[in-house]
């Protein structure tokens, strides 16, 4: 009696099969050589690695997502890594030992494995492609990513696209300035995450007295401060007045929307002061881009900001702002990829004038298929008065 046997991948690990295969190699070459003619180098780091070099700093969040295992060779604990960001700044802090005074441009691209599924995708293996700007301080390195993130979304034939912008720094200035105990502060951090408005609305009734009067109008308002970007940042300069600190943080994002809306145009740039995306790692402007799907969904694409102080823990201190995006997440909504050249069958004999003549071909951009004998259809490769030729039917 024979058994039929059906092979499952592990929930939320699963093959590629063409064309999704193709779709994602396909842009995973132009988001590479759109990051090299930009000036960034490749690295390519490994799949698997201690998991205390893999846990540090910006990875410290990725524990329970991060796959561990006993190294059978070291007897250490190493890990399959479920984010590629930590593994840039060990490269940069301690294998190409960035200078400081040396802006250094990295990017990656490459499968990560996570414990959990995504809510989102459902996917445990992200195809993660993105890049990082080391020592490049303030505006002019946060203006450098974003202009690529959304160069990106072009190479990527996504349009119209809409950016959000928020600043985790300012988010960390005003609750440092607002004299909020550690309870308090981790009770608005929760609400701003959920964008609980009716319990913010409790919770600032609770707690409105006891904040300082210069911030009493910011609080009132906060989370409302999020919409067209124009708007939402001109409302927080008039509530900002007296927090110095603060107002250089807004007028920084000012600083980057300006320069965006003669630049590019095209992108709708939305605003979200109470957005704590990576709050606990970023220590200045975050931004994410969105599209939207046929059935009217904003879809997340690429999200990255800056972390300041990125690879301290493997010895270097270093300025740092970047962005990644999932390529495996993106391949139902990116336009399809047209296949190769004409398909052309060549018979398989031992000519050297014909091998030249594949060889040809493949470079000019036909697909060429070695066959033991010809199609009775199609374009083919045959031999006529000593020259190999591409003849179109055979009948």
């Amino acid at each position: 009696m024979s058994t039929s046997h059906i092979w499952f991948t592990p929930e939320g690990i699963e093959d590629l099969l063409p064309p999704q295969a193709e779709k994602l190699e396909f842009y995973r070459r132009e988001l590479v050589d759109l990051f090299a003619a930009a000036g960034y180098a490749l690295v390519i780091p490994p799949v698997a690695e201690y998991a205390d070099s893999l846990l540090t700093g910006t990875g410290q969040d990725l524990a329970a997502d991060t796959c561990q295992f006993v190294d059978q060779i070291s007897g250490r604990q190493m890990g399959v890594r479920a984010d590629m960001t930590p593994q840039i700044a060990r490269i940069a802090a301690s294998r190409l030992h960035a200078a400081p005074e040396h802006p250094l441009r990295l990017s990656y691209v490459g499968e990560v494995l996570r414990a959990r599924s995504n809510t989102t995708t459902g996917s445990r293996s992200p195809y993660q492609v993105g890049v990082e700007l080391f020592n490049q301080p303030g505006v002019a390195g946060d203006m450098e990513v974003l202009l690529l993130m959304l160069e990106a979304m072009e190479a990527l034939g996504l349009a119209p696209v809409t950016l959000s912008l928020g600043h985790a720094g300012l988010i960390k200035t005003v609750i440092a300035e607002s004299g909020l105990n550690e309870m308090q502060a981790e009770q608005l951090l929760d609400l701003l995450q959920r964008k609980a408005r009716p319990e913010y609305t409790q919770w600032l009734h609770d707690n409105l007295t006891s904040l300082p009067y210069s911030l009493q109008a910011f609080f009132t308002d906060w989370l409302m401060l999020t919409g067209e970007a124009p708007q939402v940042i001109d409302q927080a300069k008039a509530l900002l007045m007296e927090l110095p600190d603060a107002l250089r943080q807004i007028e920084a994002l000012e600083q980057v929307v300006e320069l965006l809306q003669g630049a590019m145009p095209d992108v709708r740039l939305f605003a979200d002061l109470g957005e704590i995306r990576g709050y606990q790692y970023h220590t200045g402007m975050i931004f994410s881009t969105y599209v939207v799907n046929e059935h009217d969904q904003a879809l997340p694409v690429a999200q990255g900001g800056r972390y300041d102080g990125m690879g301290e823990e493997f010895g270097m201190a270093l300025s740092a702002t970047g962005f990644s995006l999932d390529l495996r997440a993106m391949l139902d909504v990116l336009p399809p990829v047209e296949r190769m050249g004409e398909r052309v069958w060549a018979p398989m004999e031992a000519d050297i004038a014909l091998h030249d003549k594949v060889r040809d071909l493949r470079a000019e951009g036909y697909e060429v298929i070695w066959c033991r004998q010809l199609p009775t259809a199609g374009a083919c490769l045959v031999k006529i008065d000593g020259e190999w030729v591409v003849k179109d039917d055979q009948a």
